[in-house]
């Protein structure tokens, strides 16, 4: 009974509280997966005490087979020849009863750290939950140690589990709901950006047809969606943004949200060296976007993209490949020629337009221009507005365009 007690009171305490926590001692590495640099293992070892660390690596996720090399396999070889790692122990069961010995917990109990590799996160959950095996990972961080994983790893470590069905992956809420709460009153995906997987948490934070468990208040969950080779350290209630330049971390934070609040402004990124309070939800230091190499200006964008769907061309109003990465954007959709005119040309109290700063450098990264008529809408722009195209482009703007909007750029400007 206490051990069943166990793995089941962070989710009382979950309700209680409301709040996202981090553990009170010891530290969290999430990683979104396919770190194929090793830049956030890395700092993982570091955190951990260096090579000479004592690191328990669970492989449990990897496979459901018995012929798989759980204790031996590439990962774990790599880990020891390559990086190093000589103290590194590989540790795996699907049985509960194993997972409930003294003797398969001994390596834990001496552990720096523990990493959970990837594959399907309810293996680990089936093998492990309410296990003296669970009682050892909190006993871990209990005396100041790390806990790491990817992919499979990073969502076994919030509370509320993510695509825990062990019929498919794309099932968002499924058979099983329970991570292991290191994380509380939180739910983690991972290969966010590449597996165009950023709507998926506002549809589990917004859950419209009732299937979260109710032992999970949806409300006070927030979500973490992770870039592949991208992660977070945690320690106590905030997180720092690690890994690859150019990954970001999208933060869903549903009491923000009102009902009528579009997909892409129900996430807000997080890059590479930010820092955030998990607890207040609010951003303690901004982290540093991905420049584009060819830009005059090192900081200081107004925003990522500009969307042209003005006169005589498509008027959409979303950009979904923008919205996955977390990009931010400002467009015009409309038919009016000379509101089109004022906001690229400016007017007789902003010389500049929306597109340019007073000094003539770029205000966003990146111009993208819809598809539609090219040479009606270049018509439209007047000399004036294909001038400013033309500075912005030439003070190390970007320029994208679709159809006509790729016309436009030699022919008309």
């Amino acid at each position: 009974m206490p051990i069943i007690l166990c793995f089941f009171s962070l989710l009382i305490l979950d309700s209680i509280q409301g709040q996202t926590t981090g553990p009170a001692k010891g530290t969290l590495v999430i990683v979104g997966g396919n770190d194929k640099d090793q830049v956030c293992f890395k700092e993982f070892v570091k955190l951990s005490g260096g090579k000479n660390a004592r690191i328990v690596v669970v492989t449990t996720a990897s496979s459901s087979s018995e012929k798989y090399n759980y204790l031996n396999g590439p990962q774990i070889r790599a880990m020891r020849e390559a990086m190093g790692l000589t103290r590194l122990t590989a540790l795996h069961t699907h049985d509960r009863d194993i997972a409930d010995t003294e003797e398969f917990i001994e390596p834990i109990k001496k552990a720096d750290a523990v990493w959970f590799t990837g594959g399907r996160q309810w293996r680990l959950v089936d093998a492990y939950a309410g296990t003296q095996t669970e009682i050892a990972f909190n006993e871990v961080l209990s005396r100041g140690g790390v806990i790491g994983g990817s992919s499979a790893g990073a969502s076994i470590q919030g509370s509320y589990l993510v695509r825990g069905d062990t019929n498919s992956s794309s099932i968002l809420l499924g058979n099983h709901q329970n991570g292991f709460g290191f994380l509380r009153n939180a739910a983690i995906d991972q290969h966010v950006i590449p597996r165009f997987r950023h709507l998926d948490l506002i549809k589990i934070l917004t859950d419209p047809d009732g299937k979260m468990n109710k032992s999970h208040e949806r409300s006070a969950l927030l979500g973490i969606g992770l870039d592949e080779g991208t992660g977070i350290v945690v320690r106590q209630d905030e997180c720092e943004v690690i890994g690859k330049p150019d990954g970001v971390v999208l933060i869903y934070n549903p009491k923000e949200w009102k009902p009528d609040t579009p997909s892409h402004q129900r996430y807000q990124p997080l890059w590479h060296g930010a820092k955030y309070n998990l607890k207040s939800r609010h951003i303690l230091k901004p982290g540093k976007p991905p420049l584009p190499k060819s830009a005059h200006r090192p900081e200081g964008f107004y925003k990522d993209i500009f969307m042209n769907g003005g006169v005589n061309l498509s008027s959409r109003r979303s950009l979904p490949a923008a919205e996955s990465a977390g990009f931010s954007y400002e467009l015009y959709a409309g038919r009016d020629a000379d509101k089109q005119r004022e906001l690229i040309a400016g007017n007789d109290f902003d010389n500049n337009g929306v597109l340019l700063y007073p000094d003539g450098q770029p205000r966003f990264r990146l111009i993208y221009v819809n598809g539609g008529g090219a040479t009606a809408h270049g018509k439209t722009l007047e000399l004036a507005g294909r001038k400013v195209l033309r500075q912005f482009y030439n003070n190390g703007g970007s320029y994208s365009g679709s159809c006509a909007g790729s016309f436009l750029s030699g022919r008309n400007t």
